[in-house]
């Protein structure tokens, strides 16, 4: 996990997203794939669930409105692991409705659930004995 601050403006450059969840506490960022803008800030995160090719910055950073965010690396391996370990289960994993192809990155909503698993990893993050 990483926090980042951005305090000036960054124009949508190449880039490729790894395997991640992005929250943003303040500002907005935004990536383009596949020619699609996806702006996300504090009211959505992004997740991304592979490696991805994409158009990303954050234009209206500044010093007076900074991009505030929460970088988190997803493990592919460990993803893999859940996801047999769900299915082997008998639990019931949630397919995309219509039978729509899921896209590498996608946004989702803030939610208090969410919220607090954010929190409580910033916090044991920040302390040695947890």
């Amino acid at each position: 996990m990483k926090l980042f601050r951005v305090t000036e403006p960054i124009r949508c450059a190449p880039a490729v997203y790894e395997p991640s969840i992005v929250a943003i506490v303040s500002g907005a960022k935004e990536a383009i794939l596949d020619g699609k803008q996806h702006v996300y800030d504090s009211s959505q995160y992004m997740c991304c669930a592979i490696s991805m090719p994409v158009e990303a910055g954050s234009p209206a950073a500044s010093l007076d409105n900074p991009l505030l965010g929460v970088y988190i690396a997803l493990d592919t391996r460990v993803m893999t692991e859940l996801v047999i370990e769900i299915e082997s289960s008998g639990l019931d994993i949630r397919k995309p409705k219509g039978g729509r192809i899921p896209q590498g990155v996608t946004l989702a909503d803030w939610d208090a659930p969410f919220n607090e698993a954010l929190l409580r990893l910033i916090q044991i993050s920040n302390s040695p004995s947890e």
